[in-house]
């Protein structure tokens, strides 16, 4: 019988290229490097952004709680009193200004009085402030004698706060006295507010060595 079909069993396919079998394990696959780095720079950013934002709100809690207080201690001070105080301060720099270039003279008067001989008398004084000379005093008396007014000159020429000492004009008087000018100047520091003698103190006195007169 030629014409009977003819059946083969061997497949078209390798058997290794078959289809797996219902059931089988699936195949697992490792997790790349990069996406492993890529998760965990993910989180180190969400952890650095977490940070950044209760340090921000740390600080802005901190400028209003030191904003309060310096709120508080200044209607602690009133305003004015302030005010009043700097324009107080102001006033006494300034006075302190003036002062310290302050000329005084009563040591010169307290000069006179501790080197002024019993035999000589004054009765006109004159002051003059010259801003390149200093203090400059004239002064007319009368003396007893011409011996008493030498030796007048001589204590006040021997006074180290006194410069170019020089009496003139002299003439006798009605009275039989001699009539005298008498001119000289004053060492700046002896009239300076802050270094002259303090008034009574004798200070002027010790600068002069009185001649006793005979």
């Amino acid at each position: 019988m030629d014409n009977q079909l003819t059946t083969t069993f061997i497949p078209k396919k390798p058997l290794g290229d078959a289809a797996p079998q219902m059931g089988s394990a699936p195949v697992s696959r490792p997790v790349g490097l990069l996406s492993t780095i890529s998760v965990i720079l993910f989180f180190v950013t969400i952890a650095i952004a977490v940070g950044v934002y209760f340090l921000k709100a740390y600080e802005t809690s901190q400028v209003a709680t030191l904003s309060a207080s310096i709120t508080a201690v200044e209607k602690t001070f009133e305003p004015q009193l302030i005010t009043k105080l700097q324009s107080l301060d102001k006033q006494l720099k300034n006075a302190n200004g003036l002062l310290a270039s302050h000329t005084v003279i009563s040591p010169i008067f307290d000069m006179l009085e501790a080197s002024t001989l019993k035999q000589v008398r004054f009765n006109k004084f004159d002051v003059a402030f010259d801003d390149v000379k200093g203090v400059q005093i004239k002064m007319s008396g009368e003396g007893d004698s011409y011996q008493s007014i030498a030796q007048q000159s001589d204590v006040l020429g021997s006074n180290t706060f006194l410069k170019d000492v020089l009496f003139s004009n002299f003439f006798l008087t009605q009275k039989g006295k001699v009539s005298f000018d008498l001119s000289y100047g004053v060492r700046p520091d002896f009239t300076d507010f802050e270094k002259a003698p303090l008034s009574g103190s004798g200070n002027a006195a010790t600068a002069t060595t009185p001649v006793a007169a005979q």
